[in-house]
């Protein structure tokens, strides 16, 4: 089988997107360093658009949006993006690794291992919207390092267009929606041997009321921030995962949450005080 391939670049200075590979099958991305400045609006790293059987792999970039973001599109009908891995890499500044906003096609079967990330405004990101939503699923993380990440973890159905930003807290009281077809429908989720050190926010996991989050996994999970994880219509499992933050709580509880194990559960649907 034959690959399209990009290797062994050096980019800078973009003006906008600076790698686009749209609309591809049966690609591969190695040894690709970017560097745009950390004030550079819209100047993704790299973009994936509705493309499947991508690995990327020794890859450096610092920029002044996504470092990289996988999207399938605001528009339906269209490809979704799928069977995508990310191993081997290095974040500098930037908006972190994200998965949306654009989703409209939906995003399955991604794969990231052996990353880090250093002064990222997010790390392991998912966004989406009711407005861009699809099918978002069967996706893992794991021996992934983070420091001076403003927030480690963030999967949200509220994003709304602002850079970094979470939207919403857990402290909202949003009725349902009725369930169109691009309402995002987030699930089975996995990250495995996640640390972040000097963090602002530990994370963010808010779902919707009409389609909670579904199936997340953390599993030996190791978040250090000034405020704790806030979480609302989710539910999954956590297993020998800690965190430690300077302002209680360490868990912020919103409606529907239901977090099995010995780990950041919450008892109830209210503020967790550890």
């Amino acid at each position: 089988m034959q690959y399209g391939r990009i290797s062994s670049v050096t980019a800078s200075n973009s003006p906008m997107w600076t790698v686009v590979v749209r609309e591809s099958s049966q690609i591969r991305i190695d040894h690709l360093t970017i560097s745009n400045p950390a004030s550079s609006r819209n100047t993704d790293g790299i973009d994936l658009v509705s493309s499947d059987h991508v690995t990327m792999s020794t890859l450096d970039i610092a920029t002044g949006d996504d470092n990289i973001a996988i999207k399938s599109g605001l528009t339906q009908p269209g490809r979704a993006a799928s069977d995508i891995s990310i191993t081997q890499s290095r974040f500098g500044e930037g908006h972190g690794l994200s998965i949306g906003s654009e989703l409209a096609n939906g995003a399955h079967h991604i794969r990231i291992s052996d990353v880090s990330f250093q002064n990222t405004l997010s790390g392991l990101r998912i966004k989406s919207g009711r407005d861009r939503g699809g099918d978002i699923g069967w996706i893992s993380a794991k021996h992934v390092t983070m420091d001076h990440v403003r927030v480690p973890l963030s999967i949200s159905d509220y994003y709304a267009g602002q850079p970094g930003g979470t939207q919403q807290t857990v402290s909202m009281t949003d009725p349902v929606a009725p369930v169109t077809s691009t309402t995002p429908h987030i699930h089975d989720v996995t990250i495995t041997d996640l640390t972040a050190t000097n963090a602002e926010t530990a994370g963010v996991v808010l779902g919707l009321p009409e389609a909670p989050i579904e199936g997340l996994t953390l599993r030996h999970v190791r978040l250090s921030a000034r405020k704790g994880l806030q979480l609302s219509h989710v539910s999954g499992s956590a297993s020998r995962s800690t965190l430690t933050v300077q302002t209680p709580p360490v868990l912020q509880c919103g409606s529907g949450v239901h977090i099995d194990g010995s780990d950041l559960r919450c008892p109830d649907e209210r503020s967790v005080h550890e």
